[in-house]
């Protein structure tokens, strides 16, 4: 996944979580550490800057099961550069059917919803699975309502919005 456009944060992009779906729907279990699973990310996290060593916003908050949430503690985040990479990579380390993502918002706040996830590129097996230009995520609202996940579900592959381009 390339993430290529934030809401509106200059300086800053992240995400709440993502849940990764099998052939039936069902999330298929991520952990960091432990498993065969390798998850990447470039840039991996705020202690990727200098300064910043010792941020909670890490890259296993993405897999933590907390994704309906305004705390921080629960959510990823990375400085953000206009036309730079910002990528997540999950390897499996074997064959999987992925059917879909679940994508959570960054959700701190209503004005840091503004770091959230506004247009990622999706690959699978380094062939595209999304528009060349994305799948634009919903904006968070800052806020938790109760009883309702604001995770989006994106079908793989994205089919909503393809062009003859």
């Amino acid at each position: 996944m390339n993430i290529t456009e934030s809401w509106g944060d200059l300086f800053y992009v992240g995400l709440n979580g993502i849940e990764v779906l099998d052939a039936q729907g069902q999330v298929i279990p991520i952990q960091i550490s432990g498993s065969r699973t390798i998850i990447t990310a470039t840039p991996r996290d705020m202690n990727s800057i200098p300064g910043h060593g010792s941020d909670h916003r890490t890259l296993d908050k993405l897999f933590d099961g907390v994704n309906d949430t305004s705390d921080d503690k629960h959510m990823w985040l990375i400085p953000f550069n206009k036309g730079e990479q910002h990528t997540i990579e999950i390897d499996f380390g074997c064959q999987k059917a992925i059917s879909a993502i679940r994508f959570f918002n960054y959700n701190k706040s209503f004005e840091d919803a503004l770091r959230g996830t506004r247009q990622v590129i999706i690959k699978v097996d380094g062939k595209l699975v999304s528009p060349r230009k994305g799948v634009t995520l919903r904006k968070s609202s800052g806020n938790v309502p109760h009883g309702l996940s604001q995770g989006q579900l994106i079908r793989l592959p994205y089919r909503e919005g393809w062009s003859t381009q």
